[in-house]
Formats: structure tokens, C-alpha cells, sequence
């Protein structure tokens, strides 16, 4: 979890816009993507999700302290796969948020997702925690790439995903598509 914006103290003291984003990253994947750099593990099994989200709070609360006063206009969960995350862990989340800053009454709060990972009863349990736009990773809407990429859905379960995400969140799911350095042979090939 970071802070988006500077430090008190910082060289870049008064250099922003003004407006305060907080950025969560769930780390944990059904699977690794061949292409990802991104801090992200596989995840097999239980474990102590309220462990984290208690890790979480107490973080949330240290950068309160560093960064008091300010009003949230943004909130992306990201990683990893949040959309893996109980809605209750993304609502203890916000609420530990919430109870640190003043939440802005139009806050976009974005939940990144994979197709694999959509489900409606999970996606109204986020639309009841507070989440209200989903960024979905389909990469490409072509089997072929979806294919190289090392991707683990289709194109008929990306289309699914996106009209089941839409029906939850109050703008369009957001298509997320990940720039992968090519081969010259791919390059034209991949969408």
C-alpha cells in the first residue's frame, strides 16, 4: 500500500495536484504470467487473509500519520489478482481507509481483475464493500496472443467477464491490455 502522493518534506513538496490516491497491492495469482514483472506468487491453498488485511490497516494507519488531513479521491486495488480477495477483505480494507482520511463522495475505487477471477456473488460482495469500477486484464480478444501470452482464459470467457463486470460497476469494465515486447515476428500479430 503507498501513499500516491509526495511525503511531507519531500523535494517534491507542492509540486502536485492536489488530489490523494491510494494504491493497495494484493500480490497473490492463480497463476504467474510469463510476461509479468510485477511483485505477484502464486497462491496454493489457505492462509491468513485477515492477517493481511490486518497488516494492511496498520500500514494504512502509519502513512495516516505521515500524511494527515487529506481527502481520498482514488483507491486501485492492484497486484497480483485482487479480484482472488474476499469482498470482506476489500471492505476491512476501505474501512481502515475510511477511518484514517475523509473519502471523497465521487471516489473511484478500482478493482483490478482477471477473466479467470469473475464471479457475480464475489463481484457483488465488491459493489457492497464500495467498489465501484473494475479494471479487467484480457490482453487481447484473440486466442492466438491470449495463447503466447501464457493467459489461462479465452476469448468467450474475456467477453463474459466484461459484460459480468459491467453489470457491478458504475462505468464500463475497463479492458486493461498489457504491452509486451515483441519479437520481430509477432510484431503486427498481437493485438
Amino acid at each position: 500500500m503507498t501513499a500516491s502522493t509526495e511525503l511531507r518534506g519531500s523535494s517534491n513538496e507542492g509540486r502536485g495536484n492536489g488530489l490523494f490516491g491510494i494504491y493497495v497491492h494484493w500480490p497473490f495469482c492463480a497463476a504467474k504470467c510469463p510476461y509479468c514483472d510485477f511483485n505477484s506468487h502464486v497462491h496454493r491453498g489457505a492462509f491468513d487473509e485477515s492477517g493481511y488485511v490486518e497488516s494492511y490497516a496498520a500500514e494504512i494507519a502509519h502513512y495516516a500519520r505521515l500524511v494527515p488531513g487529506r481527502k481520498v479521491n482514488s483507491i486501485f486495488f492492484g497486484g497480483g489478482t485482487p479480484s482472488l480477495m474476499d469482498p470482506r477483505s476489500v471492505g476491512g480494507i476501505l474501512d481502515a481507509i475510511g477511518a484514517h482520511w475523509e473519502i471523497d463522495k465521487n471516489v473511484e475505487i478500482t478493482l483490478e481483475a482477471n477473466p479467470t477471477s469473475v464471479e457475480a456473488d464475489r463481484f457483488r460482495g465488491y459493489r457492497a464493500a464500495g467498489v465501484n469500477r473494475v479494471s479487467l486484464g484480457v490482453q487481447s480478444l484473440r486466442d492466438g496472443p491470449l495463447a503466447e501470452l501464457g493467459r489461462k482464459h479465452t476469448v468467450d470467457e474475456a467477453i463474459t467477464a466484461v459484460r459480468l463486470a459491467s453489470r457491478f460497476s458504475r462505468a464500463q469494465a475497463l479492458i486493461s491490455s498489457t504491452r509486451v515486447p515483441a519479437k520481430p515476428s509477432r510484431i503486427g500479430r498481437m493485438s
